[in-house]
């Protein structure tokens, strides 16, 4: 406004002198013979000239419209906080005329004051600062709104913004960007007005981030968030739908502050509830390949029902387990399946229902396109698809595509998209984009307990290997990859050379392009914990893809030979020194549907493990028989707010009881600690590595027949970028070993709690630490375990 009342009269005091030298009725012609610029440090005069309009040979009069749409010209460059077009001098019927303009300060440089609650890196992803940025009203103003909105998400409702402008040089300076934070406000107090159904406090208990002041809030009350309160109010929009209240809305809502005490909020909630409605009947338009009794069914809703609307959308259209109408039309192929819904409603609490269906042509795939693998060869994607050229369109089997596509392991799962190209009313295209991920790992496993310090591996593993490019020269980009073969070097190692062991292995997931993996691995173990042992062995395996009793189950068989030679035996009583030899033969079924490999979200594992050694089928001293079963499962609560359950039992047994080379001391089970050991150690958090089981009269452990181990966690992603995905979790373990299966006891677990974090780095594998407490006794002690640290490389569980 200022620069404009200058410009006003600027051009009065201009057009007051012509009219005061001239003083005629009729206006006189000047030719323009010069034009001149004053006060451009960071303009280019002729740039200023040209935007201005004005030309040297111009025709003008005085006054004249020229001169006031020119400098309105230049105001829309928004260069310049004043502008003024002025006569310089005069010569006959030829005017000179000067151009005078300030420029908005360029900034050179800035500081922060008054910051407490956010540092200045947190405003800098906030506001751009470069160095000679223009600094013109509508930027700081920008700035100003920016970071006030980012401290009202951290509840800071009050934050007022300044900037002082310092010069340093002509047109630069120093900007001083000061923040008055002001104190942060939380709710007080939320009132509701007009609900008769649900009492203020069964509303407020349906909000999920805004929350108000109770009296056991000893460190503050709950902060304000404008971002969270609009979404809980629709959460309980949502809420009131899902009761039946289909009319519910929000009439007006107020936000105010307390008068006397600035820090308290207000918020009082002024409603609709209307009427609860039910359903009364449902009737269906349309229908041809389904009865109108299947689609109630899967609709979910009979005469009498809660008019659920959020039920009802799902159940019409989508449904994480696909159990709704849309699916039943989807993965049948009728791509263009539509559904008209129409409510009548009778009477004061009733509704009529009536679906008009259009199942439209069935549709069959055309051309299935891969895009975005630059480094995975596409027949590795191809194989993993259920949806071909010439299959029927199935919504099911794309969800199913992307999650075979997502559990390679190979691509980031969040980007992996699908698009649905229509060729004809019969045909389809599809169209997976993919974007890779850094797959190879160097691999880094460590742990740590007060009873055996450090224990850790160190290896090279390629997961997205090519042996069959390793004589095509072009394909060393470092090494050849692609195929999908899994290559390992490990070694693992304890501290004070404790132990040591070294393996290599191979898997080939498709052989010969079909769904069987061959694999070998050999490897050398050498320990000296409470006696020496030494082992070398070597191992081949096969797997299959199993279609029954659904696709989600694989086999896998392997055969394994080992030798052991033990000396210096400390537990002479349970082990027995000497050289023995173990021919075994395992079988592995199991199925595992989890969506994602990294952070599940959904899905189940199970696994029947069996090894069966030496007589009467195999040869060898050792002779036993080793069952494992493994139940895995998550669940969803709310948004990325993921249960996690899990529940393992092992059995040891031999039918040579008294013979000591009977079972290998490395093949007992052990539990405690973070279960990375040279045994068959299964973790239990807030107990040191072993410690949970049987154990000599010194307290060593002597390893178990039996076990079984029960988790609970919650979990919660931080972030899930592919480059380094970080969850927290809260854990509840109960766990426990015997050394006979006839020891076993359902309560007799040892129990813990506690918390940790979860950070997988691509080319380290998952990083673990938890802080856990054990909430039982060892041994002969019964007092609580009491806290212990995990911690944990390469363990994704």
């Amino acid at each position: 406004m200022t620069n404009r009342l200058v410009f006003l009269l600027s051009l009065l005091l201009f057009s007051s002198s012509a009219f005061a030298q001239f003083g005629q009725p009729k206006q006189e012609m000047f030719t323009i013979a010069g034009i001149s610029v004053e006060g451009a440090v960071f303009s280019d005069p002729q740039v200023v000239i040209s935007n201005s309009g004005l030309a040297i040979g111009d025709q003008v009069s005085i006054p004249s419209d020229k001169f006031s749409n020119a400098v309105k010209r230049l105001w829309r460059q928004r260069l310049f906080s004043d502008i003024q077009i002025l006569e310089d001098k005069r010569i006959g019927d030829q005017i000179f005329v000067v151009i005078k303009i300030q420029e908005y300060s360029r900034m050179d440089s800035w500081s922060f004051k008054g910051l407490d609650e956010l540092d200045e890196d947190d405003l800098k992803k906030e506001i751009t600062l470069i160095k000679g940025q223009m600094l013109d009203p509508a930027t700081l103003k920008r700035w100003e709104n920016l970071i006030v909105n980012r401290y009202a998400k951290d509840g800071y409702l009050k934050t007022t913004v300044k900037f002082t402008e310092e010069p340093i040089t002509t047109g630069k300076v120093n900007l001083i960007i000061e923040v008055d934070e002001g104190p942060d406000v939380y709710v007080k107090k939320i009132k509701f007005h007009g609900n008769t159904g649900y009492e203020d406090d069964d509303l407020i208990s349906e909000f999920k981030e805004t929350r108000q002041d109770s009296w056991w809030r000893i460190f503050g009350g709950p902060k304000f968030k404008k971002d969270d309160y609009e979404k809980d109010k629709g959460i309980l929009k949502d809420f009131y739908q899902e009761q039946g209240y289909k009319d519910f809305r929000i009439i007006r809502d107020s936000v105010y502050y307390h008068p006397d005490k600035p820090r308290e909020l207000f918020i009082d909630i002024f409603l609709y509830e209307g009427n609860k409605y039910y359903v009364r009947n449902v009737n269906w338009i349309g229908n041809k390949l389904y009865s109108d009794t299947v689609l109630t069914d899967v609709l979910g809703f009979a005469s009498g029902d809660v008019y659920d609307q959020k039920k009802l959308n799902q159940n019409l259209y989508f449904t994480q387990e696909g159990k709704d109408i849309g699916s039943l039309y989807y993965d049948r192929g009728y791509m263009f399946f539509s559904v008209d819904k129409q409510e009548t409603v009778i009477g004061q609490d009733s509704v009529d229902l009536t679906f008009t269906i259009t199942e439209g042509n069935q549709v069959n795939i055309g051309r299935v396109h891969i895009r975005g693998n630059t480094k995975t060869k596409e027949k590795v994607i191809r194989r993993e698809l259920y949806t071909l050229p010439g299959y029927t369109f199935s919504r099911d089997a794309i969800v199913r595509s992307q999650r075979q596509i997502s559990v390679l392991n190979f691509f980031n799962p969040e980007k992996i998209d699908i698009q649905t190209p229509i060729v004809d009313q019969e045909t389809v295209d599809l169209v997976y984009t993919v974007e890779e991920k850094s797959s190879d790992q160097l691999n880094l496993s460590a742990g740590y307990s007060a009873t055996f310090g450090f224990s850790g591996a160190v290896g090279l593993t390629f997961t997205n290997f090519a042996g069959g490019d390793l004589f095509e020269g072009s394909a060393w980009r470092p090494i050849p990859v692609g195929d999908a073969q899994r290559l390992s070097l490990d070694a693992q190692f304890g501290v004070n050379n404790r132990y040591n062991t070294f393996s290599i292995s191979f898997q080939e997931p498709w052989f010969l392009d079909t769904p069987t993996s061959v694999g070998f691995s050999v490897y050398y173990t050498y320990q000296n914990i409470y006696y020496q042992l030494i082992q070398r062995g070597f191992s081949v395996s096969v797997g299959r893809r199993l279609k029954w009793p659904d696709d989600y189950f694989s086999g896998n068989w392997v055969f394994r030979y080992q030798s052991n030679d033990y000396s210096g035996g400390y537990n002479s009583l349970y082990y027995l020194s000497g050289f023995t030899t173990q021919y075994t033969l395992t079988q592995v079924i199991s199925r595992n549907s989890f969506d994602n490999p990294i952070f599940p979200r959904s899905g189940s594992n199970l696994t029947l493990y069996t090894e069966l050694a030496g007589p009467p089928f195999l040869p060898g001293t050792a002779t036993y028989t080793k069952h494992k079963f493994f139940l895995e499962g998550y669940s969803r609560i709310a948004g990325d707010l993921v249960l996690f359950q899990s529940s393992r039992f092992g059995l040891l047994h031999t039918t040579k009881p008294n013979d000591l080379r009977a079972i290998p001391y490395q093949e007992y089970f052990y539990m405690g600690g973070s279960g990375l050991s040279a045994f068959e150690t299964v973790s239990l958090r807030g107990y040191d590595d072993r410690m949970v089981g049987p154990l000599d009269a010194s307290g060593i452990p002597i390893g178990a027949k039996s076990f079984y181990k029960y988790s609970a966690e919650l979990r919660y992603p931080l972030t899930l970028n592919p480059q380094a995905s970080v969850y927290f979790l809260t854990f509840l373990d109960a766990g426990n070993a015997w050394r006979t299966f006839d020891e076993a006891a359902t309560f007799d677990l040892k129990r813990s709690a506690g918390a940790g974090v979860r950070i997988f780095l691509p080319f380290v594998g998952m990083i673990g630490l938890d802080y856990g407490y054990g909430l039982d006794g060892i041994g002969t002690n019964r007092n609580p375990n009491g806290w212990a640290l995990t911690f944990s490389f390469g363990q994704g569980q």
